[in-house]
């Protein structure tokens, strides 16, 4: 894992070269400037430029790399393609460790983004139905899922044909350190009222299948869940190990239909 992670994914993803611009106004921040950096020796024979959001959303094909996550919610047409980890400290019972989150520049594409809902979605995948689909409250991608804190949220994008109804999403999650010893707790509710999608509690140290109805809105391209997990421990007050992170949920994949 690394700051220039999502560089990485795009030589991957698109060998042909495409034009990548980034954020001029991140530029201004002293993170902006390392990430932007890096991200431009990753990438040293793209074509490279410096934009204005509006600049680029109004005249350009590239792609887009900026700090802000919330471009959809602010109703352009657009996607996102890969995410880059921010490294933060954190202490717990006097040890620092380096934690990644998902907060560092993102990598966006324009387009209608329900154009972009694939189902079913694997975090190892790292669509752009999983990037849309995690809110507030996750660490940074492991190989095949990414633990969420005590409390998250969960943005599940709408595809089009659940516009008529009868459409219900399926997760596949794991609460951390669940045993026959150490019964775990998830709990799921609507993120705009009291509606209860899940109460359980598991013994088990497998995922678990939830199922959430598809309220039917067309207005709307997300449902949120609101996501806790009360029994959320670190490995390292549970195990002994050196991570300091609080674990709430294992996310690993999800599916509408």
């Amino acid at each position: 894992m690394t700051s220039w992670s999502s560089a990485i994914e795009l030589r991957e993803s698109f060998p042909n070269k495409p034009c990548v611009a980034f954020n001029a106004s991140d530029f201004h921040t002293k993170n902006g400037f390392s990430y932007y950096f890096d991200l431009g020796f990753v990438l040293y024979d793209y074509k490279v430029r410096r934009l204005s959001f509006e600049e680029w959303y109004n005249s350009s094909d590239c792609l887009f790399y900026t700090f802000d996550r919330n471009l959809i919610e602010k109703g352009f047409k657009v996607y996102p393609i890969a995410a880059t980890p921010l490294r933060m400290l954190i202490w717990l019972n006097g040890i620092e460790q380096k934690v990644w989150y998902p907060l560092g520049p993102w990598v966006w594409a324009k387009g209608d983004p329900r154009n972009a809902i694939r189902y079913p979605a694997s975090v190892s995948d790292r669509s752009p139905t999983i990037l849309m689909a995690l809110g507030e409250g996750w660490y940074y991608f492991e190989r095949d899922h990414v633990w969420s804190w005590k409390q998250a949220t969960m943005k599940i994008p709408i595809p089009e044909e659940c516009h008529s109804g009868d459409c219900k999403a399926l997760l596949k999650v794991k609460p951390y350190g669940a045993a026959e010893s150490r019964p775990a707790k998830i709990y799921l509710k609507d993120c705009e009222n009291e509606t209860v999608y899940a109460n359980i509690t598991t013994k088990s140290s497998s995922p678990v299948l939830i199922s959430i109805p598809i309220k039917v809105d067309k207005n709307e391209l997300f449902q949120c869940v609101e996501i806790t997990a009360p029994n959320a421990t670190s490995p390292f007050i549970l195990e002994g190990v050196k991570d300091v992170r609080e674990l709430g949920i294992a996310f690993y994949s999800i599916d509408v239909k």
